[in-house]
């Protein structure tokens, strides 16, 4: 019976920060984390990558209207591509941490997931050439295990800052900057 009610809340730990991955319960308990302030800014940012075909094209655009971006990135995809990693921070953008995978984090355990996030962290910080202040949790969706690490000391955790989109849009493959254009006057 105890063994029970503790996997019982072994379970609710894990899955109970889920909840922010709910658009209006998230804007009305936690404001901050989609995006919501008081602060008259937006945040660009790009996930996914980095992606030898857009992230270059995406880094002249960013350039020629003097914009910064924040690029949550994967592991895997960085681990190929560190080329484009160093240029993203040379041009003067920030590298954040996506994840090493991109599976749903609610149906990975909580070891695996914080060894994903902390490898991700390593390849970001090795790249980037400074720890990630960022995380974006793959699908908007955070677990326990991610809860329970940011008690660690700030180099064994990972990165601190959980950010979700008020909005998002997932724009067409091509041509992608008249899309950007067409929905973000600048």
């Amino acid at each position: 019976m105890r063994a029970k009610a503790l996997l019982g809340a072994l379970i609710a730990a894990h899955l109970v920060p889920s909840v922010a991955a709910i658009g209006p319960l998230r804007r009305a308990v936690l404001p901050r984390l989609c995006g919501v302030s008081d602060r008259d800014h937006v945040a660009l940012t790009f996930d996914d990558g980095p992606d030898l075909a857009s992230t270059p094209q995406v880094l002249g655009v960013l350039a020629a209207h003097n914009v910064h971006a924040t690029f949550f990135v994967l592991g895997p995809q960085l681990a190929a591509h560190p080329e484009l990693g160093w240029r993203i921070v040379d041009d003067g953008h920030e590298l954040a941490v996506h994840g090493w995978s991109h599976a749903p984090l609610l149906l990975r355990g909580p070891r695996a997931t914080v060894t994903d996030l902390r490898r991700a962290r390593d390849l970001v910080t090795s790249v980037g050439g400074q720890q990630p202040r960022y995380w974006r949790p793959p699908h908007g969706i955070p677990t326990g295990a991610v809860v329970a690490t940011g008690t660690e000391t700030p180099a064994a955790a990972p990165p601190s800052g959980v950010v979700f989109a008020a909005t998002t849009v997932t724009w067409p493959i091509a041509p992608v900057f008249s899309a950007v254009f067409a929905c973000v006057p600048l």
